[in-house]
């Protein structure tokens, strides 16, 4: 499954209501790659480092045209950037931003956390989120009260 598509608790149906993907982080969503197939282009940049662009079409079975749009949003959303490749000036390598690794985490870690509520009740997964924002909001008022950190 795609990270990019909202995840379905058991016992809910693929509409309208928020998913696991919305409930665990939906910063990560807003900042990421707005689409599956774009989000599928960082993760293969994220895994295999800089690419020409006909390594990536062909590792995602996808056309070169297809691809060159989709780095187009890359791009202009500032996960991507297109560098010269250094050994053959008519080539391009695909390389991620900061921001665009960035991005790659987070929808590794929103993966992660769908893998791991998937199965829970909705109700046990909402308690579970409180819980951590909880010790998230504790954990920040006694690092301001001791004006350190509470782990380096």
């Amino acid at each position: 499954m795609c990270a990019d598509r909202a995840a379905v608790l058991p016992g809910e149906d693929a509409h309208p209501r928020p998913g696991i993907r919305t409930l665990v982080s939906a910063r990560a969503a807003r900042s990421g790659p707005s689409s599956c197939p774009r989000l599928r282009v960082v993760r293969v940049l994220a895994r295999r480092g800089p690419q020409q662009p006909i390594a990536v079409a062909a590792e995602l079975a996808m056309s070169q045209a297809s691809l060159t749009g989709l780095v187009d949003g890359l791009v202009t959303d500032g996960l991507v950037v297109r560098v010269r490749h250094p050994t053959d000036g008519r080539a391009q390598l695909l390389t991620l931003t900061d921001a665009g690794t960035a991005a790659a985490g987070a929808a590794t870690s929103v993966t992660a956390a769908a893998e791991l509520f998937a199965g829970m009740p909705r109700q046990d997964v909402l308690a579970a989120l409180e819980v951590v924002k909880e010790l998230s909001a504790r954990l920040r008022a006694a690092t301001r009260a001791q004006k350190r950190p509470l782990m380096p």
